[in-house]
């Protein structure tokens, strides 16, 4: 088989579908098509195309698993090679949970005969995938919302609607992936138990454009929401979605620092990456800007007052999920912080109103109907501020 032309082909079973890859591989065989050494990687299998001849195959349980940085590189032990050479069959490839067995031969004896020894080697990789179930479901579920204190909503708002359920999705997905394997394995433990045997000749080719679509589908959408994903990141890292303020035209729906003392004269102060805004839309959430702006206002008396103020503003669709919004902003900047501390002070007009500060920066969140308010606050030089209370009623009244 040294010129044997060399074939490859998408595998159409999941890797704990051991019927039908078993069915696959063998039909393969009658086909000309046979499985070189090691043949099975990324969803590929390859094969040397020569005559049709039929071979059995068969996937046996790893009981240590197949990681190469596991015991044995994932390899069957010594002592299993030999008897399964005795036998008439030879160690061929690995994939999943599971090694991968061939024989040329009819006579050949299987390898395993006992349904009870089967079921318990099944029940060994039920226990991995059952790890594996709880730590996706940690990192990918979990943690991130741990991370971000439930904040999902809030944190989902800049990237769109349709790259935030996108992204879930994804996330859902990969978590479930081991979940399906789970309870197919268990199920196939299962019927080895009632049944006494494993059905060699499934008809794999059944349910193989699923798999193909599902399998294949989510590596493409994944690839593609992270190159997406990248090149959006990308662009906020640089500002490019950024527009100075001064070039803002009309009127902004919330207040901003002139709106402060507007009997004075407003000028910003140009610190490098500061006096910006970005707005952004989509179904969800019609209006949202994100503003950054520094400033001081000189009154007619000459009193003067500089601030700091960073807002987002968000208008929903459904008042729901301003509710939703205003409270992630809270919990997120409150939760489990031992710097916060509440402000004393309520905005009759608002739906909701939360205010606290840390470190010199009082922050303000702010719902009314289906608006919402975030806003942080610092005073910088001034002869003369407003009270905090007064600042709480300018903005829960811009947004009324």
């Amino acid at each position: 088989m040294k010129n044997a032309e060399t074939v490859y082909r998408l595998i159409p079973c999941p890797s704990f579908d051991v019927e039908g890859t078993e069915s696959w591989l063998s039909d393969m065989a009658e086909q000309g098509l046979i499985l070189t050494k090691d043949g099975l990687f990324m969803g590929f299998a390859t094969f040397e195309k020569g005559r049709p001849q039929k071979i059995r195959y068969r996937l046996e349980a790893a009981p240590n698993g197949t990681s190469m940085w596991g015991p044995n590189e994932g390899e069957p032990d010594e002592e299993f090679l030999e008897l399964s050479k005795k036998y008439g069959w030879e160690y061929i490839a690995k994939r999943g949970d599971f090694h991968i067995y061939r024989s040329f031969s009819n006579e050949a004896r299987e390898l395993n005969t006992d349904p009870q020894v089967q079921a318990i080697s099944l029940s060994k990789i039920k226990s991995r995938l059952k790890s594996n179930m709880f730590y996706f479901a940690f990192w990918i579920l979990i943690w991130p919302l741990l991370k971000i204190k439930g904040a999902l909503i809030s944190i989902l708002l800049p990237l769109g609607f349709w790259r935030g359920i996108s992204l879930l999705g994804l996330m859902l997905w990969n978590v479930l992936d081991p979940a399906v394997e789970f309870f197919r394995i268990n199920a196939l433990r299962k019927s080895l138990l009632a049944d006494g045997y494993i059905n060699h000749k499934k008809n794999w080719k059944k349910s193989r454009h699923i798999y193909l679509l599902t399998h294949y589908g989510k590596v493409f959408f994944t690839v593609l929401w992270i190159v997406l994903f990248l090149f959006w990141y990308q662009a906020d890292t640089l500002g490019e979605h950024e527009i100075p303020i001064s070039d803002f035209e009309g009127e902004a729906p919330f207040a901003t620092i002139a709106d402060i003392y507007p009997s004075g004269s407003y000028q910003n102060m140009d610190m490098g990456h500061s006096n910006t805004y970005r707005t952004y839309g989509d179904f969800f959430a019609p209006v949202n800007y994100s503003w950054a702006e520094i400033g001081n206002i000189t009154l007619p008396t000459g009193e003067y007052f500089s601030c700091i103020l960073r807002i987002e503003y968000h208008e929903l669709a459904f008042e729901w999920a301003a509710k939703a919004v205003a409270q992630d902003y809270y919990r997120k900047n409150t939760f489990l912080n031992k710097d916060v501390n509440p402000v004393n002070i309520n905005a009759p007009e608002a739906d909701y109103f939360k205010a606290y500060s840390e470190h010199g920066m009082t922050f303000f969140v702010i719902r009314q109907g289906k608006k919402v308010l975030s806003i942080l606050y610092m005073p910088m030089t001034h002869d003369i501020a407003p009270s905090l209370s007064e600042l709480a009623d300018l903005f829960a009244g811009s947004i009324a």
